[in-house]
């Protein structure tokens, strides 16, 4: 019984080393359904393979113990920003709940910006550049806020410098966005 434990632990931790992904963020990927605020902890994990085995465990460990949104509430979640990106003026906020599994989310557009000469870049719908945005969400009226940058990949803004200067790339390309950790530009 404990070599099949030792066995089934093993490739449990091989198959989630090869890709870094936990089965919600697996989940959210097949229904596309990845706002990387309501899919942080699992984003988080990911990204930390490529740093350091022992920062991947330790981010995966705690995502694994920690109570996932489920995945109605991670596409709610969703639907409401790829809306707010691309259809909302700067300070316009759009909130979702569920009443059933006591979880809601805000996400609050903070500010458009321009290409470095000013212009505005049309994309779709109208829309005019990278947004600045605020995410709210509240589980069991536990509270997480996250900010990030979304680039159109239109633009071909792939990688920006952070504020020490070092290149960071997107911390997920999704439904034609780039987004940022705004967590790097301070």
């Amino acid at each position: 019984m404990r070599i099949f434990f030792l066995l089934f632990l093993f490739f449990f931790l091989n198959s989630c080393l090869l890709t870094g992904e936990t089965s919600s963020l697996r989940e959210s990927y097949k229904y596309a359904c990845l706002a990387p605020s309501i899919n942080y902890r699992s984003l988080d994990a990911k990204h930390s393979t490529q740093i350091h085995l022992i920062a991947w465990a330790k981010k995966y460990a705690a995502q694994a113990i920690s109570s996932e949104f489920k995945i109605e509430d991670r596409c709610s979640h969703t639907k409401i920003l790829i809306n707010a990106l691309y259809n909302q003026n700067d300070g316009d906020i759009l909130s979702w709940a569920n009443d059933r599994n006591k979880t809601s989310g805000k996400i609050k557009i903070l500010k458009t910006i321009y290409d470095t000469r000013g212009n505005s870049v049309s994309i779709s719908g109208g829309f005019r550049g990278c947004r600045e945005y605020s995410s709210r969400l509240i589980k069991n009226e536990e509270i997480w806020d996250y900010k990030f940058l979304a680039c159109p990949s239109a633009l071909g803004w792939g990688v920006f410098d952070d504020s020490n200067g070092f290149p960071i790339p997107p911390h997920l390309v999704f439904a034609g966005w780039y987004f940022y950790d705004y967590r790097f530009f301070k």
